[in-house]
């Protein structure tokens, strides 16, 4: 199937330069011309090397046709959507939303949108800040399926695998919390089942060759165990304070739907404890902090 190409001309921007989004807007450069990118805490230290600087919301919103976010909570998406629709002065008519924010904040921010006349696409992105860099995220998006198809071949520049998950802003969403949240529950698994291995002098190494071609198979026995805590590395590049803030929203949105949550209530309470006793750690480091609560206990 041919997809439809972006508008002639069309000009970009990229709305906030943390440690997901300058990697992210760096790449986008490269695929389109002059991006504008603004970041609230400070532009000019944290703008990738190439794109145009813009000093305030008006300037950027003013200036722009399809504009990228990349913000750290719904707080931050809903006080930025209330602050764009105030200005008259505006051309932007797409906001692609690849912040995680939960499916009630989606809901809370298309509306405020849509009476601009702006389209609001919800694409959260999967792959940490080692994914970002390398221009090799996963896009899972939702909304409309004409406007995301058009965006096809900008949003490969960032990505290497770009999913249409359904017409309904939050799909999005839910899709990238149920995967935080199967990622964080395979980190507490794996530990628990790593550390037995040890106590029975297995080796390391082997015990993931064994799993990795065994039905014990996650991502955790994959990538992050082999290659950040059997290193001792720890720098997979996404916080526990983030970890936890996810598998929050998922469960929020589980008890709000009334589906089945056998485990979900103890996954939570572990990365809850772990981000507040040791805030902004590599979620990887959830192995030793589990070992540490473990020797408390004796």
């Amino acid at each position: 199937m041919s997809l439809p190409s972006p508008l002639p001309e069309e000009r970009f921007g990229f709305i906030g330069l943390g440690s997901m989004g300058a990697p992210m807007a760096k790449n986008l450069s490269n695929a389109v011309s002059m991006l504008r990118v603004f970041d609230i805490a400070g532009t000019d230290e944290r703008a990738p090397e190439g794109t145009v600087c813009c000093h305030s919301l008006e300037e950027i919103i003013g200036s722009c046709d399809t504009i990228f976010l990349s913000l750290p909570d719904g707080k931050s998406v809903i006080q930025t959507a209330q602050e764009m629709v105030l200005i008259e002065e505006h051309s932007c008519n797409t906001l692609v939303d690849t912040s995680t924010i939960g499916v009630d904040a989606v809901k809370h921010v298309e509306p405020i949108v849509e009476k601009a006349k702006i389209v609001y696409l919800d694409c959260p992105v999967s792959g940490g800040q080692s994914g970002a860099q390398a221009g090799t995220l996963t896009f899972m998006g939702s909304g409309s399926e004409s406007r995301f198809r058009q965006l096809d071949e900008i949003l490969q520049s960032m990505a290497a695998n770009i999913f249409y998950v359904g017409n309904r802003c939050g799909q999005g969403q839910a899709m990238k919390l149920l995967n935080n949240f199967l990622s964080g529950t395979a980190m507490l698994a794996t530990s628990e089942a790593y550390a037995f291995g040890m106590s029975q002098e297995l080796d390391p190494q082997q015990m993931f060759e064994v799993l990795n071609v065994s039905t014990g198979v996650n991502s955790a026995t994959l990538d992050k165990f082999p290659k950040q805590v059997v290193t001792n590395r720890y720098a997979a590049g996404f916080s526990n304070t983030m970890m936890s803030k996810d598998i929050s929203l998922f469960r929020e949105s589980v008890l709000k739907a009334q589906t089945l949550s056998p485990v979900g209530k103890i996954v939570q309470e572990y990365w809850e404890q772990f981000s507040e006793l040791e805030p902004l750690k590599d979620f990887t480091q959830i192995y030793p902090f589990l070992k540490k609560k473990h020797r408390n206990k004796e």
